[in-house]
């Protein structure tokens, strides 16, 4: 196996998390000291970054993460993440997001919504971004996104056409049709109801799914298509490299019922028929999409009637679990350090232990006989433990499209 000593993973080493270094840490990072020719512009969530915050760190990598001061009435508590941050205090994780709180910068809300002053701040504080990676999807982050990857001219630059594409479900729809990528019709005996984009700022008032008859009649930041019965979930990681070469890493499997994920195989086997099938699913969406240096996870769905293999969601961000999760520490597979400069890929990953463990519907999903009008306005489908490993080994083979 081949790689840069990025990718090169010991089991359980972790560079200390004294307060000293942690200090000495966060005074580097904002002055700039690192050395490193490359420089990358972190915009979000210092929990969701922090594993990255720390291999920057452990590589001397210029790095500048920023988290925006949102109105009070934006922030959406969410009582299960709350709940696991408290069920494990003294895990790893915890460290390293206090090591990341310590080197993010905390800006005005303006700075979100006007570029301008976004550079006016990278400027005094002479950063020049090479790259910039995205925690979330919301409009106000990939406007401002796609504003500085233009005006830096970053190796991350992407077109309109993608912006688009990661704003609007309604719009991915429409590239999914132009390019015959198989997703749910636009009507059925049900429908489901979803938000059509996300918001930094305003009161999200669109639930993040509801089954609705089928007469029923969206509003305009809704999106509607066919009701599906979920059999289960795939959750694919695509990496795309600097030279806009598409890769398929792990791939996690979601067990649903009433359409929502309820237990979790990760990494899931597959077979070469359903390789084939996912390859398939998406490779006219790596012809569609000039994208370079990004790390996505899309979500495809099997129906259970049908068993036809359909896109559910594409995701133009890292997912949030892996925080949780934490892949690299029972694998090679480390997928925030894809984003570090300059990686070259191994021939695969290997795994240690293969994840099997419940997740949050799994403890809700006996009380519903249906969800005809029930709102969702939580991600039910996180993870109630942190991990629950087998004694399962495996490999993670790369799949270049």
């Amino acid at each position: 196996m081949t790689g840069q000593k990025t990718l090169n993973h010991v089991h359980g080493s972790m560079i200390p998390f004294e307060k000293r270094r942690a200090t000495r840490l966060y005074r580097q990072t904002r002055l700039g000291s690192f050395d490193n020719a490359k420089s990358i512009l972190l915009l979000g969530s210092h929990e969701t970054f922090a594993n990255l915050v720390v291999r920057c760190a452990k590589e001397k990598i210029n790095f500048c993460l920023v988290e925006f001061e949102l109105p009070s009435n934006t922030k959406k508590r969410n009582t299960f993440s709350e709940f696991r941050d408290r069920a494990n205090r003294d895990h790893a994780m915890m460290p390293e997001r206090r090591l990341a709180k310590l080197a993010t910068r905390r800006v005005p809300l303006s700075f979100l919504t006007n570029p301008l002053e976004m550079v006016d701040f990278l400027d005094k504080i002479n950063f020049k971004p090479d790259y910039i990676h995205i925690a979330t999807d919301t409009e106000e982050i990939l406007d401002l996104e796609f504003y500085l990857n233009n005006h830096f001219k970053c190796v991350t630059q992407y077109d309109e056409h993608c912006l688009n594409f990661f704003k609007y479900k309604s719009y991915q729809q429409k590239v999914y049709q132009k390019t015959g990528v198989r997703t749910p019709e636009r009507s059925g005996d049900f429908l489901m109801i979803k938000r059509d984009s996300k918001s930094s700022i305003y009161r999200d008032q669109v639930v993040k799914s509801l089954k609705r008859n089928n007469d029923y009649k969206k509003s305009q930041d809704e999106f509607c298509q066919e009701y599906v019965d979920i059999e289960y979930i795939l959750n694919v990681d695509i990496y795309i490299d600097e030279l806009g070469d598409w890769y398929l890493l792990r791939i996690a499997k979601l067990l649903c019922e009433h359409s929502i994920a309820y237990f979790a195989i990760e990494p899931c086997p597959c077979t070469e028929q359903l390789m084939q099938e996912i390859i398939n699913l998406v490779t006219p969406l790596k012809q569609s999409l000039p994208i370079k240096k990004r790390l996505n996870m899309i979500q495809l769905m099997r129906c259970r009637k049908t068993q036809r293999l359909m896109i559910m969601e594409f995701n133009c961000r890292p997912s949030a679990e892996f925080s949780y999760v934490r892949p690299w520490e029972r694998s090679t597979y480390d997928p925030l350090s894809l984003l570090l400069p300059e990686i070259s890929l191994p021939n695969a990953f290997l795994v240690d232990k293969v994840r099997n463990n419940e997740l949050i519907w799994a403890k809700y999903k006996h009380k519903f006989q249906d969800l005809l009008n029930v709102p969702i306005f939580v991600d039910f489908s996180i993870n109630h433990e942190i991990v629950c490993d087998t004694t399962q080994e495996g490999i993670i083979y790369l799949h270049k499209l």
